[in-house]
């Protein structure tokens, strides 16, 4: 009896959770969010050698952006903060010819409007802990409505970073 209140208990409990603060708990349930695939999953982004081993997302990348026509990708992350201007490097060096930028990184060559650059077709792709809270995506929502560019894809990396930015975050508040 006490097994079978103790399982009760914690569904109501992990029920109560989700209620006050909602997780998108994997690269699929996130895919279906924001209606875009999964490019691929990454190890951990803060290990220097963590980039793509198996080529699947450099290959999978560059077939969504192919697919969509697309000159310029840009990365932009939701989550905590990685280093997304060295994944952007080892992308474009893997998929030599898309243009690979980071969304807000300061680049000494911007297109001048009405230039063949500023002409391109731009797309987007989400690099994102498998484990994220559902309102941490509306500052991606607001990017894609501004920008108007498509979001090309996904790509996944494990969610113990976003454990120790959830407890970093609010030992501050």
């Amino acid at each position: 009896v006490a097994g079978l209140l103790g399982l009760i208990l914690g569904v109501a409990l992990a029920a109560v959770i989700e209620a006050l603060r909602p997780s998108i708990v994997s690269g699929d349930a996130l895919s279906r969010v924001l209606d875009a695939p999964v490019l691929g999953r990454i190890p951990n982004p803060a290990q220097r050698h963590a980039i793509p081993r198996d080529q699947l997302v450099t290959l999978q990348l560059g077939l969504a952006a192919t697919s969509a026509r697309l000159d310029v990708v840009h990365l932009t992350s939701v989550g905590p903060e990685i280093d997304l201007v060295r994944l952007a490097g080892k992308l474009q060096v893997a998929v030599p010819n898309l243009a690979i930028e980071v969304v807000g990184a300061d680049t000494e060559d911007q297109p001048r409007p009405g230039s063949r650059a500023h002409r391109a077709r731009h797309g987007l792709v989400v690099v994102a802990p498998e484990v994220l809270p559902r309102d941490a995506l509306s500052g991606l929502e607001h990017l894609l409505v501004l920008t108007q560019w498509p979001l090309v894809g996904i790509i996944n990396y494990p969610s113990t970073l976003w454990a120790h930015y959830h407890i970093r975050r609010d030992a501050r508040t």
